[in-house]
């Protein structure tokens, strides 16, 4: 996958409903932060494979309540796994950059 675009017309692509569900990603990783204390900080402390291991550990368990036939599926509860590996992912991303910058480097 090539790297995004920052002129990439993202108006043309986000519809009202992929935007709810992003804001709905960004509730969630500040529920993280401010109910269970997982801020920069306490992210930091626990390393970059931690939080990309809990990520795709996330979306694991996400996959596996959306496989199998309708009767054994469990999409609701596939969903809000899958909105917490997002906003994991974010704070994924964030540690990587500040890594980054601590290293030296531009992200």
């Amino acid at each position: 996958m090539s790297a995004p675009l920052s002129n990439f017309p993202i108006d043309q692509v986000i519809t009202p409903a992929l935007g709810e569900v992003i804001a709905e990603v960004m509730r969630e990783r500040a529920r993280a932060i401010v109910q269970f204390g997982h801020d920069a900080a306490a992210d930091d402390a626990k390393g970059l494979d931690a939080i990309g291991g809990m990520a795709r550990a996330f979306m694991q368990i996400a996959t596996e309540r959306a496989s199998g036939p309708p009767e054994r599926r469990t999409l609701p509860g596939a969903r809000v796994k899958a909105v917490q590996a997002l906003a994991l992912g974010l704070a994924f991303i964030d540690a990587i950059d500040r890594e980054i910058a601590r290293e030296g480097g531009a992200a």
